[in-house]
């Protein structure tokens, strides 16, 4: 993992950072991007900058930049946008301990136990990641603006995979504004598809938000489909 950097967290300079770290690191185009949740933020720019580089995009539950909009209209929802401690604030928690201390042993991504690899390794890095992670969620609302502006990917290949696991809606806390948002939700999934005039949707009928942990397959199965074609 590296340091923090001294760059601003903004979706252009993500996407550099992550073009620089490809071609420094020898690996040429053109790139197939998987991206869950923020990245349907963040990849916009990569594709805006770099269009000739890249062979398909693949959004895993991948958020709108339009979300927080829209959610703050909905008559349900009334949505305002979540921030986070600021950087200062949370790496001083994680130099005193206080971050690892609420990460414990009981905690897990969905579909997976606590003591599996990916929360053993997430945990461990909490203290390193945190304060930059708050950052880009501090920074989410005008990255977002910034990337409501880039709606055109051509003809790039566009898979879109959305979550679409109903059993919750079973869930007796489950109320109105539960499914005001995964409707909200749904209509924005469905608006990505028209960033590409050659986009497809895949609807994941088992996952929840981590569609590579409750359906690996589903997206293994969605690279694998651009990657024949080169």
């Amino acid at each position: 993992m590296s340091e923090r950097g001294n760059k601003p967290k903004t979706g252009d300079v993500m996407a550099t950072d992550l073009y620089n770290l490809l071609k420094k690191t020898g690996h040429p185009g053109p790139y197939i991007l998987v991206g869950h949740s923020m990245a349907g933020i963040t990849l916009r720019s990569f594709v805006d900058k770099y269009p000739n580089e890249v062979a398909g995009v693949v959004f895993v539950d991948a958020r709108h930049p339009l979300h927080s909009k829209r959610a703050a209209l909905d008559p349900v929802l009334k949505g305002q946008p979540y921030s986070p401690p600021s950087y200062w604030l949370t790496r001083l928690a994680c130099e005193f301990g206080v971050a690892r201390f609420m990460t414990s042993n009981a905690y897990a991504y969905p579909s997976t136990m606590p003591t599996e690899s990916i929360n053993v390794i997430a945990r461990a890095f909490v203290p390193m990641s945190a304060p930059a992670e708050n950052e880009e969620k501090r920074a989410l609302e005008s990255m977002s603006d910034h990337a409501a502006h880039l709606k055109n990917f051509d003809n790039i290949p566009l898979t879109v995979i959305t979550k679409a696991n109903k059993e919750n809606r079973e869930d007796p806390s489950f109320d109105a504004k539960d499914n005001a948002y995964i409707k909200l939700w749904m209509e924005l999934q469905k608006e990505h598809l028209k960033l590409s005039t050659n986009s497809r949707h895949i609807l994941a009928t088992k996952s929840g938000h981590f569609v590579q942990l409750d359906e690996p397959q589903v997206v293994i199965d969605a690279v694998h489909e651009l990657t024949s074609k080169y």
